[in-house]
């Protein structure tokens, strides 16, 4: 007892430094934040899950009620095998943004193959046969990465959330002004883009746009 008493007593009596201190509430910022992010896509591959599973009980029943019609069961077929475990999509832009994110913009440009290696130590594997091709194209079309004049090597664009929201609002004035146009059949057809050209160009910079304020509270 007199033990556990002493060890407490020393514990309590530890001082850290501001320094150490801050750093530990950075990290806990930062841990809290993916923490937010992996639930997120929890709960969105749950719901996945859940449309297949029912997808698959409609289908098994759909099949059982034309038994006997046709006397006999559906023919098996065989399942598809497995994809290989690793990430994918979306996961590994967010997880390469993250990491050159907390690297800062001082660190300068990064090469591919050592901007996939910071990932994998991280994350885990890249999944396809060939992770490098894979990991290059999936960074490349997130909205705040830009190529350097050095081949290979790509770094962060800290402009292009102000420049996509920029051009999401000169979208919105566009649109806005071709529908009304439209409508009042003032437009003679070819002369301007239609309403229907701007607004799809509208949904790829907003969709770039929410890819990068998703990723900026990372920082």
């Amino acid at each position: 007892m007199a033990d556990l008493c002493l060890r407490e007593a020393m514990s309590s009596a530890v001082a850290f430094s501001p320094r150490f201190t801050r750093a530990a509430a950075a990290e806990r910022e930062r841990l809290s934040g993916r923490l937010a992010k992996a639930k997120t896509r929890a709960r969105e591959r749950k719901g996945e899950l859940a449309a297949a599973e029912a997808d698959v009980a409609e289908l098994e029943a759909r099949l059982e009620a034309l038994v006997p019609v046709l006397g006999e069961p559906a023919p098996e077929h065989p399942e598809p095998t497995e994809a290989p475990a690793g990430l994918r999509g979306q996961a590994i832009r967010e997880v390469a943004v993250e990491v050159l994110l907390r690297c800062g913009a001082q660190a300068g440009p990064i090469h591919y193959r050592d901007w996939l290696a910071l990932v994998e130590s991280e994350a885990g594997p890249v999944a396809g046969k060939r992770a490098e091709a894979v990991f290059l194209n999936q960074v490349t079309r997130h909205p705040l990465v830009r190529a350097t004049t050095s081949r290979g090597f790509y770094e962060l664009d800290p402009g292009a959330a102000v420049r996509l929201e920029a051009r999401v609002g000169e979208l919105r004035t566009a649109l806005a002004a071709a529908t009304a146009a439209e409508a009042a059949a003032v437009t003679p057809p070819g002369q301007r883009r239609g309403s229907r050209a701007l607004a799809l160009e509208l949904g790829r910079a907003e969709r770039a746009l929410g890819e990068a304020r998703h990723a900026l509270p990372a920082v």
